[in-house]
């Protein structure tokens, strides 16, 4: 079919243009592909260059050539201009955040341009530059050192009357228990500080599904939580469900350890009533967030109260609350999954906590203990594997 389309037809194509280069900026870090694009509109100021060029055909190595160069003396002219956040305006860029800008700008660039504007023959200048600039700013330095809230931290603060009672209280406990259970960052709780509620990755009352008692379970009720990784922007890992059963306790007897019932608790207070007792929450309420903060105007959980949390908790056991921070539920809990699983706990700690790499192995405690578990440990395993149990669900090989 030719012709000329209709006026209402070039409206719509000029619509599904702009919704599909939005849906694939959308996969970006907004806040990285803001700064970039200043850092790039500050260049083109001060030197009068246009950017980039198109290039006529797919081995233009002139016009490949001239935008490489660009984003090579894009990287130069950040590293001789310094930060310009406020309070460290002028100081050393470090070279990791210098190459995410540069290639977050060729990302975009190639978006605009629906094509790409550069060739691996002509990329030889900056490759060396960064690794210069890699060896020049030394060694990184490491992480914020920050303690631990591990399950004998929790057993002190029962036996001390800890708040798990008002509605405030079972809600923080119960954050408490799942980010240490869960091996979750503080924003994996609900967002990232600043960030909305996203219904299709966060923590909703919709993401648990409550499962029937099976043998593997000890006929105890259990469920699973699906989670993604805050640090996900581009949406390449699936939801992986995290199971949680409920621990074994007599009628009538409460479990202030157990995680099960301290989200069903939470649960009831953001849903209003009890969760399903198979399935999942359907309807309008499946959308609610499972935690919401206490502070003003109740808004979703974020990072700082994960943090705000960890630090209360270390005044009332009479530590120093710097000490503590939203991954220290993080921290205890790696160290707990591998002081009861030993030599087996690697894998699972890097399947709970979605760890791609031996980062895993920052957040782990040394336990003397752990080896010598581990040593006869292996020739009792006998459970089923989580997909046996999950219908539907697919074990990616990754394992996110």
């Amino acid at each position: 079919m030719g012709g000329t389309p209709p006026l209402g037809g070039v409206d719509i194509i000029s619509s599904l243009r702009a919704g599909v280069r939005a849906r694939a900026r959308s996969t970006a870090n907004p806040d990285k592909v803001g700064t970039a694009l200043e850092w790039l509109y500050h260049f083109v100021r001060v030197t009068g260059r246009m950017p980039f060029i198109r290039l006529v055909n797919s081995g233009d190595i002139h016009s490949a050539t001239y935008n490489s160069e660009t984003l090579e003396m894009l990287s130069e002219f950040m590293r001789r201009i310094g930060s310009r956040q406020p309070g460290r305006i002028g100081t050393n860029l470090a070279s990791d955040t210098v190459d995410g800008y540069i290639s977050t700008v060729k990302t975009v660039a190639n978006w605009e341009a629906h094509c790409q504007l550069t060739l691996a023959a002509v990329n030889t200048v900056l490759p060396g530059a960064s690794k210069a600039a890699r060896r020049d700013q030394g060694p990184p330095g490491s992480r914020a050192l920050k303690r631990g809230l591990r399950a004998q931290h929790f057993r002190r603060l029962i036996k001390m009357g800890y708040d798990r009672s008002s509605a405030r209280g079972m809600v923080e406990w119960a954050a408490a228990l799942v980010a240490w259970n869960l091996i979750l960052r503080g924003g994996e709780l609900g967002v990232v500080p600043g960030k909305p509620l996203d219904i299709s990755r966060d923590l909703t009352l919709g993401a648990i599904e409550f499962k029937e008692p099976c043998a593997d379970s000890e006929w105890q009720p259990w469920l699973v939580i699906d989670t993604v990784p805050i640090k996900d922007v581009t949406a390449r890992r699936r939801a992986c469900p995290m199971a949680v059963q409920r621990r074994r306790r007599q009628p009538g007897h409460d479990d202030p350890m157990c995680v099960y019932d301290a989200i069903v608790g939470a649960f009831r207070i953001a849903g209003g009533s009890d969760p399903p007792a198979v399935g999942r929450q359907r309807g309008p309420p499946a959308n609610r967030p499972l935690f919401t903060s206490y502070r003003r105007g109740r808004p979703v959980w974020n990072t700082n109260d994960t943090r705000a949390l960890a630090q209360r908790m270390a005044i009332a056991l009479g530590e120093d609350p710097s000490e503590y921070g939203g991954k220290s539920f993080r921290i205890g809990g790696a160290t707990d999954w591998r002081d009861i699983f030993g030599a087996d706990a690697e894998r699972i700690i890097t399947q709970r906590g979605r760890w791609h790499s031996d980062i895993a192995l920052l957040y782990q405690r040394a336990l003397a203990g752990t080896h010598l578990r581990g040593s006869v440990a292996v020739a009792d395993a006998v459970g089923a594997d989580l997909e046996s149990l999950c219908k539907g669900w697919v074990q990616p090989a990754t394992f996110r």
